[in-house]
């Protein structure tokens, strides 16, 4: 019989990062039948479920949660407003404040183990935040000069590839852990997230003029392949690269399915979609929005059955550890 997990929440913001991570202490839980889902929003909201459970929510936090990546079922970061970041080591037992040395909203954050071993990741956010660690410990400012808002952050398998998205076309690269970085032509509209496949070969942007960016060179060249008639605002591949979803404004939900090209299907909701989600066997797709808006799909993104979330606040984010 599967057990909740049950953690210590000893800063209420990133409390959340536990649960998102599948950090139990314990047996990781996966999105789908029979595992794991979560979502965070506004509020400090945390809406989860487990198993075939229904979904709940609770407040966890006063304050916005944003974004959060783990590397394994015990190491974890969070992000959030007024450059909030911390640590957990224990699977959300305890967890430690990091300096981040910004005070800017940190938006987005992508966290892997290298070849050898270390913590590698990026964090990015407004008026040009972008930080980077090598241990996971120590957080350093990444000099790119940017003064844009930055809205999206991934990362391949070992972190072979970082990818960083944000506005007025911005998008860079780094094969180096993110000592140095590349800038990529994507358009001039804002590139509000960027996703890859385990690889890293094949990269996915989406912007805020319904555009979707396809790079199949590790993010060297892209090309736009779809144009929507409204904004998108979120992107996620499977780790295959094979499926993939994106979603936006008014309801707007776009799926490719083995490697074809996209498509528009009905989410079943007319609400701004924040945040979407290949899960880990890759036929489960999620979505989550305004007013609380959660949809769940287990065939491909064909088909979508709304939940109840137990809030009515705006959900931001979508995250699972198997699925990148």
């Amino acid at each position: 019989m599967k057990t909740r997990a049950s953690f210590r929440i000893v800063l209420g913001t990133v409390a959340v990062a536990a649960l998102l991570c599948g950090c139990s202490g314990g047996k990781k839980k996966s999105p789908g039948p029979g595992g794991w889902a979560a979502s965070v929003g506004d509020e400090g909201t945390l809406v989860e479920t487990f198993g075939e459970d229904p979904w709940t929510a609770r407040q966890i936090a006063d304050v916005d949660l944003l974004a959060v990546s783990c590397v394994n079922n015990r190491v974890g970061w969070a992000v959030g407003r007024d450059g909030r970041l911390v640590h957990t080591v224990d699977g959300g037992a305890s967890w430690a404040l990091q300096r981040s040395g910004v005070d800017s909203d940190l938006r987005a954050l992508a966290m892997a183990i290298t070849g050898d071993g270390r913590y590698a990741g990026i964090a990015v956010g407004d008026r040009g935040a972008f930080l980077r660690t090598i241990d996971g410990m120590n957080w350093s400012p990444v000099d790119t000069s940017l003064i844009e808002t930055m809205r999206g952050a991934a990362t391949s398998v070992k972190a072979t590839l970082l990818l960083a998205s944000g506005d007025t076309g911005t998008l860079l690269r780094s094969e180096d852990f993110g000592a140095s970085w590349l800038g990529v032509g994507v358009g001039s509209a804002n590139v509000t997230d960027v996703a890859l496949d385990a690889s890293g070969n094949i990269a996915l942007a989406v912007d805020d003029a319904g555009g979707v960016w396809e790079s199949r060179d590790r993010a060297l060249h892209f090309e736009r392949i779809y144009i929507a008639d409204r904004s998108l605002e979120s992107v996620s591949l499977g780790r295959s690269g094979d499926y993939a979803v994106a979603s936006g404004v008014r309801g707007l939900t776009l799926v490719r399915d083995h490697d074809g090209p996209f498509e528009i299907v009905d989410s079943g909701t007319d609400v701004d979609l924040h945040a979407a989600l290949v899960g880990p066997t890759e036929s489960e797709f999620y979505l989550a929005g305004d007013h609380g808006m959660l949809a769940e799909s287990r065939d491909f993104g064909r088909t979508w059955e709304l939940e109840d979330s137990g809030t009515a606040v705006a959900l931001r984010s979508l995250e699972d550890l198997e699925a990148r």
